[in-house]
């Protein structure tokens, strides 16, 4: 959160002196002395995100000479002496310490003394030199938005504050379908402070065909920007794959991945001087075999996309955080993209073995196997592993997608970009179904 004060209940001494504490006031008074001592103020369980930049500070009033040192439970921190008002702003690396929250140390001076710990706290760190309302995508998928009414197009994108449009086009005969008028779109948004990126994508692109389709495609995207003048460019090209689609990812995901894999590292050849943005699940950095790719993403990307799709700030941050984490330690910008088009609710069964069962697994010759979901249940005595159902859960659609509620958007908007501002990587917002 924006202001997080400590709770100065959770602490631990190894003092020569005396302590006492009362509601949010701690003193500590110090003999004179060599021996290290002073106040540990532990968060206990509470934790930080895995990669967040934050900043501690403080008010105090007391004897000079004491110092304070921000430290995880198994490390040591750097020691600073401490004034009485200051901030110590911190970013600690990914995975520090399990994301746990590091402790903050009040060192006694060795002459001695007494000082009063009035305010701590964790807040956003100082903002930076860029602008403070967070940058905003959206998708235009259907190519006659921007081939029949460009200024409506425009328009509707400024209406809603996108800087950055993300479109589909044609090609045919080695080019961009109605290429002149593309040009002239690109020409108009960018006159009008709006970016306009080509978004390609296709599942079959991780597998060996759609990647000779999907480089054959980016060559006349680059052979366009090679021509375009300087006004008429595209800021880059994304590419929404989702390879995890493809019938065979359950059964051999590390093929499928490290073909994702060799997609992304051939396009990142051939890109030239177009930038690649690449979508992302939100799960890939938890993933067992995401090792298998995240490098190749790591070297090939100029930005990232992580598909967020929740609907409440608490869970916006939840999902977001392992890509966010792993963005920043890459130092590639990430736009957390959030869903507002039509969802419907999803359904998931989960079976379990079973001597009666509707569900039927038959194993193949090569070593995959072919699942019958059953009109009627069978027993015992059938070729195959028998499943039957163990429960059943409902997700809403309202959790995944705001609906068309263009409220409840903004509102989770405006809530999440101060939280998701701890991570250095953060960029902005993608909205999904905003634009038809």
């Amino acid at each position: 959160d924006k202001h997080q004060p400590l709770n100065l209940g959770h602490f631990s001494t190894k003092t020569p002196g005396q302590l006492s504490a009362e509601i949010n006031t701690v003193t500590l008074h110090c003999r004179p002395g060599e021996k290290p001592a002073g106040l540990v103020l532990d968060p206990g369980k509470l934790r930080l995100a895995d990669g967040s930049r934050f900043a501690v500070r403080w008010q105090m009033t007391g004897d000079p000479g004491f110092s304070a040192a921000l430290a995880g439970p198994d490390t040591e921190g750097t020691a600073f002496v401490l004034p009485t008002n200051g901030t110590l702003e911190h970013q600690p690396p990914v995975n520090e310490a399990a994301g746990t929250s590091p402790r903050f140390v009040l060192a006694c001076p060795a002459s001695g003394g007494t000082s009063t710990l009035l305010d701590l706290r964790l807040a956003s760190p100082s903002p930076e030199p860029r602008a403070m309302r967070p940058s905003r995508s959206a998708w235009a998928w259907r190519p006659e938005r921007w081939g029949d009414a460009p200024e409506g197009l425009v328009a509707e994108a400024r209406t809603l504050g996108i800087d950055r449009l993300f479109v589909t086009v044609e090609i045919e005969d080695g080019a961009i379908a109605h290429e002149a008028r593309f040009s002239d779109f690109v020409w108009l948004a960018g006159h009008s402070g709006i970016a306009v990126v080509v978004v390609e994508g296709d599942p079959g692109m991780a597998l060996d065909d759609g990647r000779a389709v999907a480089l054959r495609r980016l060559g006349v995207l680059v052979a366009y920007q090679h021509r375009a003048a300087s006004d008429r460019r595209l800021a880059g090209v994304q590419y929404d794959i989702e390879p995890y689609l493809l019938p065979g990812f359950g059964a051999d995901p590390d093929r499928i991945l490290s073909g994702w894999a060799a997609t992304i590292e051939d396009l990142s050849s051939a890109a030239a001087n177009l930038d690649l943005d690449l979508v992302l699940p939100f799960w890939l950095p938890g993933h067992r075999s995401a090792h298998l790719v995240m490098p190749s993403i790591g070297r090939s990307a100029g930005r990232m996309t992580v598909m967020a799709y929740r609907t409440t700030a608490d869970e916006i941050l939840s999902v977001a955080e392992p890509m966010l984490a792993w963005s920043a330690s890459a130092s590639l910008p990430l736009h957390v993209a959030l869903e507002a088009g039509p969802v419907g609710d999803e359904t998931t069964r989960t079976y379990g073995p079973a001597q009666t069962g509707d569900v039927l697994l038959l194993p193949q010759v090569d070593g995959g196997a072919l699942v019958l979901v059953l009109a009627a249940p069978i027993g015992p005595g059938t070729e195959g592993k028998r499943y039957a159902l163990d429960r059943e859960s409902v997700v809403p659609g309202s959790r995944v997608s705001f609906l068309g509620d263009r409220q409840r958007l903004d509102e989770a908007v405006a809530q999440s970009s101060a939280r998701l501002s701890a991570w250095p990587s953060f960029a902005g917002f993608a909205l999904h179904g905003v634009i038809d």
